[in-house]
């Protein structure tokens, strides 16, 4: 059954009768649906000039079927665990074909949240270039660039960026094992803040600091980009109460060494100069927040292995950044 932008599919367990079509038909007259298909349909009952639905679902199931889904203007694939958005459908780069071709008529069509989430992250930029900008020319005397300076800009933005896109990625990919998005949200944020909490505690503890820390963070997510998945699948069907404390034991080292990073970077921008600690620390705050948004972007586009990867790879060059702060 058709309507203006789903297509619903009515599924039983065993034959559907006579009158059972004859009602669906009916109730779809009245409200203007269109029936596809169902048991008994007639040439002339289709209403499209082309066998449209037909021909595309042939493609679906042929040996072309990657390369129809590739040049389709819709993003038409099965939702994964990786990426399970079942009404994402926009492709970026169908989008010069959609303007070309339908002009205005194609908007209706578009899943409004995605760019909702588009235009949020385009005020996030704009505010947070005025937000940091801001400082520097209110307090232009006493807060001139230097070489460190800039190095904390990149330190603090890398920071703030990567650490929220693990964050953001790991909600995600806790909320099939916890059953339940508020469950995952609220136990992740929480699990994260504590033990990123202790590691800031434990930051000037830690041989090696920054680097060491880092690099225990890339370790970590890569060991969890390899082994998270069948983990998870192993215990999923086990009860809440296990899984929970699994999750708990999985998270606690990684957020343990994400929290050290932020405390030490101040430190040294503090020796530097201490009109740099309020300025770093607003922008890990603005490139956090904009990393919020771009994460939910990135995961719906490439799905949370490939947001995780982004992670890491920041992560890393935030430990070269690093090196420019003394």
């Amino acid at each position: 059954i058709r309507g203006l932008r789903t297509a619903t599919i009515l599924a039983k367990k065993g034959e559907f009768t006579q009158k059972e079509i004859e009602e669906t038909k009916e109730f779809c007259k009245e409200r203007l649906f269109e029936t596809l298909f169902y048991p008994g349909i007639k040439e002339e009952d289709n209403l499209l000039k082309e066998e449209t639905y037909f021909q595309a679902s042939q493609k679906i199931i042929s040996k072309d079927r990657e390369n129809f889904l590739k040049f389709y203007p819709f993003n038409i694939s099965p939702p994964i665990d990786d990426s399970p958005y079942f009404f994402h459908f926009f492709k970026w780069k169908s989008l010069p074909l959609l303007l070309r071709t339908a002009g205005k008529e194609w908007i209706p069509f578009l899943e409004w949240g995605y760019i909702v989430l588009i235009a949020t992250l385009s005020q996030a930029l704009v505010s947070s270039i005025f937000l940091i900008l801001l400082p520097l020319f209110l307090c232009r005397k006493r807060f001139r660039i230097t070489r460190k300076k800039g190095g904390s800009f990149l330190y603090f933005s890398l920071l703030g960026f990567s650490f929220m896109l693990l964050e953001m990625a790991f909600i995600q990919k806790f909320v099939l094992f916890l059953s339940h998005p508020l469950y995952a949200t609220g136990f992740i944020l929480t699990c994260i803040l504590i033990f990123s909490g202790l590691g800031s505690c434990y930051a000037k503890k830690l041989k090696g600091g920054i680097i060491t820390s880092v690099f225990s963070i890339i370790l970590i997510s890569i060991f969890y980009l390899l082994s998270l998945k069948p983990i998870l699948s192993h215990f999923l069907n086990f009860p809440l109460i296990f899984k929970i404390f699994l999750s708990l034991f999985l998270l606690a080292p990684l957020s343990f060494f994400m929290g050290i990073p932020f405390p030490l970077g101040l430190e040294r921008a503090g020796r530097i100069d201490e009109n740099l600690i309020p300025w770093c620390w607003g922008i890990n705050g603005c490139f956090s927040v904009i990393a919020t948004i771009g994460a939910v972007i990135l995961m719906m586009a490439y799905g949370f292995q490939i947001t995780i990867i982004l992670a890491i790879f920041l992560y890393l060059s935030s430990a070269f950044a690093s090196l420019k702060l003394g």
